[in-house]
């Protein structure tokens, strides 16, 4: 059943939209995700506010994806990409500059490998009508799969959210997988890329690796705040290996380079940068710790001073608290030193080899094999 909403929702914020629920229109990127994009769907039947329109648009899938876009009868609508060499970037261009609806209409765009809770429309739009909000995250978590490693993207994502909840909501990213935003800001951004207010061209500009990071930067640069309520919950795909992962998080990493690079210095891209800079600086403490550990290992001069052990057993304890609220499997990472530590340290190393290709400027890599042997982009 639908969630009826108040009369206070039809007043009007300084750019002009109205907080109205108006109607909700949701978008399914999808590139050959025929074991994924089921639940998907259902995830947006079952919404206790239903959007009013669902369109998948598949982008040169070779496997059943559209079949299975089409056996929804007139709950789903099909769209398909046409000469699109741009991916998901380039797929949702298209598909926004098909849509014909009011600005004040809301576009959920929701990753076919990704699962919303039953109240995410219901708590978006609530939220949302906080002035000058224009768009609304996701809070993610781990699909439950991939074993040991799938724990440990759950944890991060974990305690990603929990950092944001500290913070209010405020979130430092538009998260990927899925974005609650107005249609109305999506064309701004168009218009002001334009006009040359922004970098890049089209809604969603395709020169950039992450699309998700760049409308974040223009959303930013246009005055509109985002926010990630707790009740926003996403269930995402997690890596199965890690090369995926590898690929996934470089891709990401350069992909937020990339967009900092374009978008220049500046009041909104600062603390951005800042927060670039101190992952260089712990990445170095991290690195010179271990060297100093290894060493004096190696040269017997180790001595365990029971301070620093108390320091450490705090660290570890914090760590652990962060992590408590990823079940058994997170828990389990986040009490084990080491295990936590190798993914931090793998993080690192993420860093790192991105930063190195940014600066030679080097192919970006892009695909990842999937179920079937079927290429898939990595989300």
């Amino acid at each position: 059943m639908s969630v009826q909403v108040s009369t206070r929702s039809t007043t009007t914020n300084r750019h002009g939209w109205r907080h109205a629920t108006q109607r909700v229109v949701a978008i399914i990127p999808a590139h050959n995700e025929q074991a994924t994009l089921p639940a998907t769907i259902r995830s947006l039947l079952i919404q206790t506010r239903p959007p009013d329109h669902i369109v998948v648009a598949s982008d040169n899938s070779t496997d059943a994806t559209p079949q299975i876009a089409r056996s929804w009868g007139r709950k789903v609508q099909l769209f398909e990409t046409r000469d699109n060499r741009d991916r998901k970037a380039g797929a949702l261009n298209q598909v926004l500059e098909w849509i014909d609806e009011p600005d004040d209409t809301w576009v959920l765009i929701v990753d076919a490998d990704s699962v919303l809770s039953a109240t995410f429309i219901e708590t978006a739009i609530d939220a949302a009508r906080q002035p000058d909000v224009g768009a609304v995250g996701g809070t993610l978590v781990g699909d439950g799969r991939n074993g040991l490693l799938g724990a440990m993207q759950h944890l991060e994502f974990v305690r990603r959210a929990r950092g944001n909840g500290r913070a209010g909501g405020t979130a430092h990213v538009l998260t990927g997988p899925v974005t609650f935003i107005r249609l109305g800001l999506l064309r701004e951004v168009k218009t002001a890329r334009a006009e040359g207010r922004l970098p890049g061209s089209g809604i969603y500009d395709t020169s950039v690796l992450t699309e998700d990071f760049c409308l974040t930067m223009a959303v930013r640069s246009l005055g509109y705040r985002w926010i990630t309520p707790r009740g926003c919950l996403v269930s995402t795909e997690t890596m199965g290996t890690l090369g995926d992962l590898w690929r996934q998080r470089v891709r990401w990493q350069r992909g937020a380079l990339q967009t900092l690079r374009n978008y220049g210095v500046n009041s909104t891209t600062l603390p951005y940068i800042l927060r670039q800079v101190g992952t260089v600086v712990g990445l170095a403490g991290v690195v010179l710790m271990w060297i100093a550990i290894l060493w004096w290992l190696g040269t017997g001069t180790l001595v365990i001073h029971p301070v620093w052990l108390g320091v450490g057993a705090v660290v570890q304890l914090s760590r652990l608290v962060s992590g408590w609220g990823s079940g058994w499997g997170g828990r389990f990472v986040a009490g084990t030193v080491l295990v936590d530590l190798a993914f931090d340290l793998f993080i690192g190393a993420v860093y790192v080899s991105s930063l190195v290709k940014t600066l030679r400027g080097s192919e970006p890599e892009w695909g990842t094999p999937s179920v079937d042997g079927l290429p898939r982009e990595v989300s």
